[in-house]
């Protein structure tokens, strides 16, 4: 079966679980296995076929789609029974088979699910990308807040992508006021700061994602930064580049910074002295 045929069996059919479940189970059925670097091209190319016939089907409700992603993500990141039914008048038998759609993987299948999580990440971030964020919507807050808890658990994933799509959604989510966002701002932030920390000397997707999330939680939430932290953040390589390689997402988060008076006495020469390149970005 070719991708392109994957592509518009998912964006034909009747957005339920049971026939997504047939669509994406050769993709399950392999993750049981050990992965080689081909196949598992092979497979996120499979998954993004699917992709993108979702997102083109004419029968997938937002609502339908946000159960079927917050399901498949808890489950592929927790292991835990999820509690999802496909609409409010499901039965036990059809949340069973929610369940059942996406667990039953082996010990490899677990090690390897996260490239479920990441294809279902992906799904929320096109879908809140496409429709219209309107904070005055009680029914879309209500929908989305329970994400915030789920997007949490999967910055404790050890894999990049999934961490890098988590703050992608994250970055869509601040825009509304969720509560559960509003009452675990910090803790999200504590997180991202470790994750950088880890990061190291790196410089690259991972860490540009973390910079514009925690820029927009600093901005949203009026949380603040420890003087250990704003240590931290400066040694990165993107805050030590400023004066030479100027990264726009660096400028955005020290701006954001001086604008919320986070700085401390320890890091003000350095503000100083890229003060000139506030001015000109």
């Amino acid at each position: 079966m070719s991708f392109e045929t994957l592509k518009l069996i998912a964006q034909s059919i009747t957005f339920k679980t049971d026939l997504l479940k047939k669509i994406i189970s050769p993709v399950s059925l392999h993750l049981q296995k050990q992965l080689t670097p081909k196949l598992k091209t092979r497979l996120e190319m499979m998954l993004h076929n699917i992709a993108l016939g979702i997102e083109c089907n004419s029968s997938t409700e937002t609502s339908n789609l946000f159960i079927f992603v917050y399901c498949l993500i808890e489950d592929t990141i927790t292991g835990s029974r999820s509690e999802c039914k496909e609409n409010t008048q499901s039965s036990p038998d059809q949340d069973s088979t929610v369940r059942k759609t996406f667990l039953g993987l082996g010990e490899s299948g677990s090690q390897n699910s996260y490239i479920l999580t990441k294809f279902a990440l992906d799904l929320l971030r096109n879908r809140l990308k496409s429709i219209k964020l309107d904070k005055e919507d009680e029914q879309l807050v209500k929908m989305l807040d329970p994400f915030v808890d789920l997007l949490r658990k999967c910055m404790s994933s050890k894999h990049a992508s999934v961490l890098s799509a988590t703050f992608r959604c994250f970055a869509l989510l601040v825009k509304l006021p969720l509560p559960s966002l509003r009452d675990n701002a910090i803790t999200i932030k504590n997180v991202l700061m470790e994750i950088l920390q880890r990061a190291g000397n790196s410089n690259g997707h991972l860490v540009t994602s973390c910079f514009k999330l925690l820029a927009d939680l600093l901005r949203g939430f009026r949380i603040s930064l420890s003087d250990n932290e704003l240590q931290m953040l400066v040694h990165t390589p993107m805050f030590v580049d400023l004066q030479t390689n100027p990264s726009p997402v660096a400028l955005s988060l020290l701006k954001t910074i001086v604008r919320l008076k986070l700085v401390s006495h320890e890091i003000y020469d350095i503000v100083v002295k890229i003060g000139e390149l506030m001015v000109t970005h």
